[in-house]
């Protein structure tokens, strides 16, 4: 089995004093989650997660709040049929930007209330993330 080590970032931004939560709809599957990806040799975990953010949304405008505690370990088939196991490292963000340029990978986005959030996102994993971030957010 293949081990990869994954990261990337738990955005959302305020519009009239409502937090809102970025999700994108994976191309393949059709999962809802968020910007994120492989670590290149060298990067950090948190820069992993911009460059991720910004090659999957083209957001740039990000300030990293705090790492979330718990990495989220799962297992998928890659492109070629291997078996991989990633591990990924999210982080809780806010943004100023709303405008986003999907890659290859997604095609689909939305900026979801928390509630909303919750209720799109496919998996317990991506759920725990938001709720994790939302008690960052509201400080």
């Amino acid at each position: 089995m293949i081990k990869q080590t994954a990261a990337g970032v738990v955005l959302w931004r305020l519009e009239n004093g409502v937090r809102l939560y970025l999700l994108l709809r994976h191309t393949t599957g059709g999962h809802w989650s968020f910007a994120k990806g492989r670590i290149e040799p060298g990067e950090s975990l948190e820069n992993a997660a911009r460059r991720e953010l910004q090659e999957e949304t083209g957001i740039t405008d990000v300030t990293v709040v705090v790492q979330l505690t718990e990495p989220t370990v799962y297992v998928i088939r890659d492109y070629h049929g291997a078996t991989v196991e990633k591990t990924l490292y999210l982080f809780a963000g806010y943004t100023n930007e709303s405008a986003v340029t999907l890659s290859h990978e997604h095609i689909a986005y939305g900026w979801f209330t928390y509630e909303e959030a919750l209720s799109k996102a496919t998996h317990e994993a991506t759920k725990r993330a938001i709720i994790e971030t939302e008690r960052i957010a509201r400080g």
